[in-house]
């Protein structure tokens, strides 16, 4: 019913939008009785006394709402679950990272046939100076072409010379060099990639839990 995208920011979701109140009271009591289970039936035995075991450094209980990824193959898992979102979800979720890197002020606008535009954002320095950036977001899945660049550069003609163009596809190395071309302005690039990592980092719908590895040495005690 609520995602935690960072530290003090809680979000409904679509399902918590519409819960009503005695779901909610519902959810809340079950989860209360599983956590007192959960802490109930912690092991107590003590680790072996030669052996190499992983310590979990949170102690998060495993449930079946979490699916755990080894490698990079949560890379490709997090890509296609954000291109199966809508456009105007997909252009929400570009507002919270925008906010999440530190923008004071992001709207969404495209719904409003802004000229391409999808964000209008505010970035402040020392309270003081603050300047607009425009944002595209394309749930594209495959790629985005200088052409989409340089439609991206005529919205912003006359609003600003600073642009984010963000895709969960990737960009063509056309794209690349039209979004860096001498004598206009620059635009930013965020391909699916780069967009998978900033969730992670900025803990927007990615949970990473830390594993310590500790190897006990009985040679070392049988030494004394």
């Amino acid at each position: 019913m609520v995602d935690n995208p960072q530290r003090a920011v809680w979000v409904l979701t679509t399902e918590g939008r519409g819960a009503s109140e005695a779901e909610v009271n519902e959810v809340r009591n079950r989860r209360r009785a599983e956590s007192a289970a959960v802490r109930k039936a912690a092991p107590t035995a003590p680790i072996p006394a030669a052996a190499t075991a992983e310590l979990e450094v949170e102690d998060v209980p495993a449930t079946d709402e979490l699916e755990e990824f080894a490698d990079d193959a949560w890379q490709n898992a997090l890509l296609n679950v954000i291109k199966a979102m809508t456009a105007p979800a997909f252009e929400r979720l570009a507002r919270q990272i925008l906010l999440g890197l530190g923008f004071s002020h992001v709207d969404v606008v495209g719904r409003s046939g802004d000229g391409g535009i999808d964000l209008l954002g505010t970035v402040r320095l020392n309270n003081v100076l603050s300047f607009r950036i425009l944002a595209q977001c394309k749930r594209y899945k495959e790629t985005v072409g200088p052409g989409d660049i340089r439609n991206f550069r005529g919205a912003m003609q006359g609003r600003t010379d600073k642009g984010i163009f963000i895709t969960s596809g990737r960009y063509t190395s056309e794209a690349y060099k039209e979004a860096s071309r001498d004598g206009v302005p620059s635009i930013d690039l965020v391909d699916g990639s780069a967009l998978v990592k900033l969730l992670k980092d900025l803990k927007m719908g990615v949970e990473t839990r830390l594993v310590e590895r500790v190897t006990i040495k009985p040679d070392f005690f049988n030494g004394i």
